[in-house]
């Protein structure tokens, strides 16, 4: 074990704490309540109009948690459904203003936080913290 193992443990225990706190605590945008799945969601949504069904498969997020966020993001004006003209019981969710508003908030709001953390990194650091990141990721989906 390298010498700042610890060091580097004890710092990613503290960041999934903050992390976990800024998840529960949110982000208030145009008065509704916006979390790091919120933004997950939203990001995808602005690529191109989807199906709560294609939306939940690209996220691999349960359909329970997502139609409750799609039910949210209607309520607070972020999305509109539009009607397919081939099957009238069908809709596509699209953002509206407000919704890609509130994505651009989000996503820079987590650039501001990210560019803090990576600024001063040498391209070899970024390297290996991509490697531990991934590393991290792995263990996390074996658990």
């Amino acid at each position: 074990m390298s010498q700042y193992a610890e060091q580097i443990k004890e710092q990613h225990l503290k960041n999934i704490y903050l992390a976990y706190r800024l998840q529960h605590e949110g982000i208030f945008f145009h008065k509704t309540k916006l979390d790091f799945v919120d933004f997950y969601l939203l990001r995808t949504l602005a690529q191109y109009p989807q199906s709560i069904k294609t939306l939940c498969r690209q996220t691999e997020i349960g359909r329970k948690d997502v139609t409750k966020r799609v039910n949210k993001y209607l309520k607070a004006g972020f999305l509109a459904k539009k009607t397919l003209d081939c099957d009238k019981r069908s809709f596509l969710l699209c953002l509206t203003e407000v919704g890609e508003n509130a994505n651009r908030a989000g996503n820079k709001k987590i650039a501001e936080m990210l560019n803090v953390a990576t600024s001063r990194l040498s391209l070899k650091d970024e390297k290996s913290v991509i490697k531990y990141l991934e590393d991290f990721n792995k263990a996390l989906l074996e658990i």
